[in-house]
């Protein structure tokens, strides 16, 4: 093998590297924010972890309403409601799961 044969592949090995450190980095700041620690890891140890079609299991579903919130988010841009949902799902989520 040649010296630059073996520079290439040394540079697909790190691009392939960077390819699933960010492609983990996504699923957890994606759906970190929404479900438990143990599913993230879940989704991250699979390999068609995000495949469609998903899987049957028995759930529980907890539905929030929040007080005026179609009225705030008339008033707000959409960078502004999704900021306040975000917010309130940091404080929500860690109660909930501690239920």
């Amino acid at each position: 093998m040649t010296t630059e044969h073996a520079d290439a592949r040394e540079e697909e090995l790190q691009n392939k590297a960077k390819a699933v450190e960010e492609r983990s980095r996504f699923i957890r700041d994606t759906f970190g924010r929404y479900v438990s620690d143990d599913v993230v890891a879940q989704l991250l140890d699979e390999p068609d972890g995000l495949r469609l079609g998903g899987e049957k299991r028995r759930v529980t579903v907890l539905m929030s309403d929040l007080r005026g919130f179609t009225a705030l988010a008339e008033r707000l841009d959409p960078q502004q409601v999704v900021t306040f949902l975000n917010r309130y799902l940091e404080t929500m989520v860690p109660i909930i799961l501690s239920y």
